[in-house]
């Protein structure tokens, strides 16, 4: 299947890229940063380039340009008459009016001490913060180091760092919490055409989180705010609201925009492409500064310009700030339920969610995964009398609203797990927040639990890492609801055919599945009947009308898929805009979109040579 499909999709392609030539700030913030304290303000500083409102008719002109973009790909004809005008010429990227220069590194950060203030601990040449900048130890697609990191603690540092690039040789790779599984932020290759440097933007000093404004239930944050920080703040000064939207640990809120990710919360209160993103302040590619919509939470006041930087993985523009819509912090109980099929619990979550049931997560974790995590319990409980889950696949569902709603959304649930073949001795419930974390604990440890309860290899047994001998693959895909059971059970038999061991979980109420791949570490084989199971499970979502990727997004992963799920012209407009914002594409170069035609032909290759594997 993998070779047909790759022919397919290298017949239908229509690549004709080619290289690149050419807020108001709020009430005192509190920063979490401890690398360079005497960079900390109590204020988030207002940018210089003017107020929200100067910021939202920049990003009215922008999204005037976007209509037209729209309307100039559906005239492909009229361009063929010399195309005079100066829409034209920026979509070309013609209307730039810096040319890119020769990489100078030295000469990029000497302007920066000198004329952005930038301190010496806010620059780093250093090897081991060059790899960690480049590399993930989640994430095994080819990648490179940068060439230097940088620290910005303002958005005018931010402004300077970017309107010196081109002038310098240099493009940009944004990095936030370092958690992502698709290589987004790993520097590009050497540009067959365009000589450059490559920096790494670390948002990490830029931490600080604005006052919560509790009686319109928002907040304005930095880029570099992990999610789990905002929450915990908002809970040491007793504000009853959080903000709902859960990717995995260490994800900051910049990372989360770029890659419209989500988490377990997402069938309750969406993705960070949805309505809990009020507004961004972003620096564009030429360095000018806007905020794209009102501080308003409703606006109907032209496109919603916020939607161009989410999902669009930092090729846009650096976010450096976001106004957040925060949610009512709401009791919860716990119910876990094992099913006797896969199918039996995809039908039960159907039922739970289109009934009306106040669910904020409903998790399907296979036999498989549950299996795994009692193994890894008992290896860590000991002789402590921890009781194993039920081998079967379970729903793991947390319930949120008002005592009274939770005990009538209980009795809904075991009213249909029983139609199922449930016995309702073997559903589990709690009400209380301990209780609560020990029940859903099998849940948040499913990832760590895949390592933990594989043996030690031989040739591992005395690193000094304490490895053993395995490493996990993370990918992820998406369907429409109905075909959640014929998804699991075509990845499970997959699984079992390839000799794998790779146990799912599924975000089943908004149709999310993660396949966690073990496999042997320095073992050349095995990885590369990984990358094959990998591309395989995309081909399975696709065929369920589904989507490459629910939630890590496309980085330098999964590029490959992006003209085939969205179609050409869809994908032509995406490069059109991305000339015409970053007409020198000192952006993050290489994610979402490739460069040269060159490295989609690598990669399809690849893909070909690949599908032996099976």
């Amino acid at each position: 299947m993998i070779r047909l499909r790759t022919r397919q999709l290298l017949r239908s392609g229509t690549h004709r890229q080619t290289p690149y030539t050419g807020v108001q700030s709020i009430l005192p913030t509190v920063s979490r940063s401890s690398r360079n304290a005497s960079t900390s303000s109590s204020t988030i500083s207002e940018s210089k380039q003017g107020s929200s409102f100067g910021g939202l008719a920049i990003g009215a002109a922008v999204g005037a340009g976007v209509c037209l973009l729209a309307v100039e790909l559906l005239s492909q004809d009229s361009q063929k008459d010399g195309g005079k005008g100066a829409i034209q010429k920026l979509i070309q990227g013609g209307g730039s009016e810096t040319k890119f220069g020769k990489p100078n590194l030295e000469g990029y950060l000497d302007i920066l001490r000198s004329k952005a203030g930038f301190k010496e601990d806010q620059i780093s040449l250093e090897e081991s913060e060059l790899e960690s900048h480049g590399h993930s130890p989640w994430s095994y697609h080819p990648a490179r180091s940068p060439s230097a990191v940088i620290y910005p603690t303002t958005v005018e540092q931010v402004q300077e760092l970017v309107k010196q690039a081109p002038k310098h040789g240099i493009v940009l790779t944004p990095y936030a919490g370092g958690t992502s599984l698709e290589a987004h932020w790993a520097a590009p290759p050497d540009h067959p055409d365009l000589p450059r440097k490559v920096v790494s933007v670390d948002f990490n000093l830029m931490d600080k989180i604005g006052e919560c404004n509790v009686a319109d239930g928002d907040i304005e944050v930095e880029a570099g705010v992990k999610y789990e920080d905002l929450n915990e703040h908002l809970r040491d000064q007793g504000i009853d609201l959080f903000f709902p939207v859960d990717p995995g640990p260490g994800a900051a809120l910049g990372g989360m925009m770029g890659t419209g990710g989500s988490g377990t919360n997402a069938v309750r209160y969406g993705t960070m492409r949805g309505d809990y993103i009020i507004n961004a302040t972003v620096v564009l590619p030429n360095g000018e500064v806007i905020t794209t919509r009102s501080r308003s939470r409703k606006s109907s006041v032209g496109p919603d310009l916020t939607k161009i930087f989410l999902g669009a993985e930092g090729t846009m523009g650096l976010v450096v700030k976001a106004r957040l819509r925060l949610a009512p912090l709401l009791p919860t109980s716990i119910v876990v339920v094992p099913f006797p099929s896969i199918h039996d619990a995809c039908s039960a979550a159907q039922q739970i969610v289109q009934g009306g049931v106040g669910v904020q997560c409903i998790e399907l974790l296979d036999d498989e995964m549950i299996r795994v995590i009692n193994t890894a319990n008992a290896k860590s409980a000991g002789d402590s009398g921890y009781k194993e889950h039920i081998v079967k696949p379970s729903l793991f569902i947390k319930l949120q609203g008002n005592s009274t709603h939770r005990k009538e959304d209980e009795r809904v649930v075991r009213q249909i797990s029983k139609t199922l073949g449930v016995k309702d001795r073997e559903i589990e419930s709690s009400h209380e927040e301990e209780a609560n974390e020990r029940l859903w604990r099998a849940r948040k440890i499913a990832l760590w639990s895949c390592l933990e309860a594989m043996p030690t290899r031989p040739e591992f047994k005395d690193n000094e890492q304490g490895k053993n001998g395995y490493k996990v693959w993370t990918t992820d895909v998406s369907v429409p609801l109905g075909s959640m059971a014929d998804l699991f059970t075509k990845v499970r038999k997959d699984t079992q055919d390839s000799g794998l061991h790779a146990p799912i979980i599924g975000h089943i109420g908004d149709g999310g599945a993660h396949s966690i791949i073990v496999f042997k570490d320095e073992d050349e084989e095995e990885m590369n009947k990984v990358k094959a199971f990998v591309h395989r499970i995309v081909e399975y979502a696709h065929e369920m009308e589904g989507t490459c990727t629910s939630e890590h997004g496309i980085g330098r992963g999964k590029r490959m898929y992006l003209e085939r799920e969205l179609g050409t012209g869809t994908v032509d407009l995406l490069r059109k805009l991305k000339r015409a914002i970053d007409p020198h594409n000192i952006m993050n170069p290489g994610s979402l979109l490739y460069e040269t035609d060159q490295e989609r032909q690598d990669e399809f290759k690849e893909l070909e040579a690949l599908s032996k594997h099976h």
